[in-house]
């Protein structure tokens, strides 16, 4: 991988120049005002949120940050939010979700009674959905739509939550392994202290994406590029394809290709 790495971080600028190509005529081809963006101060929000801005493609981004006066690692993400927004010049809002998310906690914990098990994930997957929600509805309120921040190294492993982060209208990431991302994020000027710090959707203090998905990104970005690796870590990534298949299949426009005269609309 590390020759492959080499000769596409000599390509860098045509990479990106590809990526903001592609958002600006997405964008033309929709008739929208532009892009909302959930900014959590993570590399790939920031890379998005860079690479649109370079696009000249008009971006708001809000952060929604939750109980951050509890937690160090998500004050950090909100500092870390901002500071990429300045440095893009791209308008900022903060909308805190912790009522809401703490409200829908509390309302099902009263009206179903029952013995819960996976709990803890299963509520921070809370967090993402709200966000999710929030982001459709300032959307639709100002004749955007909402840009996705999602990687293929994430896709591959279903690290991501359905109708959550994994709910957008464009993503232009998803072809870009991690290990892509930060080449791109270094060279389009994404502040160090989002690309050096470790990568987390700050779930919980000192959550972290590798402890999750239980592979670093090296292997998997190995994996992924080149097909190879040992028999664990192909297991491993085979398992996780095979346990998160239900997050793949949602594209309803494959019950319409069957239909001939809208070949050439959805061609």
């Amino acid at each position: 991988m590390k020759d492959y790495l080499i000769k596409f971080e000599q390509d860098s600028d045509r990479h990106i120049k590809e990526i903001c190509d592609n958002i600006y005529r997405f964008y033309q081809s929709t008739g929208s005002k532009g892009f909302v963006i959930g900014m959590s101060g993570g590399l790939d929000c920031a890379l998005v949120g860079a690479l649109t801005a370079k696009a000249n493609v008009p971006i708001m981004a809000v952060t929604m940050p939750f109980e951050v006066d509890k937690s160090v690692q998500r004050r950090k993400g909100l500092d870390h939010a901002k500071e990429l927004c300045e440095a893009f010049n791209i308008p900022l809002y903060t909308v805190d979700i912790s009522k809401a998310v703490n409200d829908i906690y509390q309302q099902l914990e009263k009206s179903i009674k029952l013995d819960f098990s996976n709990e803890r994930l299963a509520k921070a997957n809370v967090l993402p959905r709200v966000r999710m929600t929030n982001l459709y509805l300032l959307a639709q309120l100002t004749d955007r739509l909402v840009i996705g921040t999602g990687n293929l190294s994430e896709i591959v492993m279903g690290y991501f939550t359905k109708w959550g982060d994994g709910g957008y209208d464009y993503n232009p990431i998803k072809h870009l392994t991690k290990s892509e991302a930060y080449i791109l994020a270094r060279k389009i000027g994404v502040p160090l202290s989002i690309v050096e710090k470790i990568p987390s959707a700050d779930l919980w203090d000192n959550q972290s994406d590798e402890d999750e998905m239980g592979i670093n990104y090296n292997d998997l970005d190995t994996f992924i590029l080149t097909g190879k690796g040992d028999e664990k870590i192909k297991a491993h990534i085979e398992r996780s394809l095979k346990r998160n298949k239900h997050k793949y299949y949602f594209n309803l426009i494959e019950q319409l290709e069957k239909y001939e005269w809208l070949e050439d609309i959805i061609k």
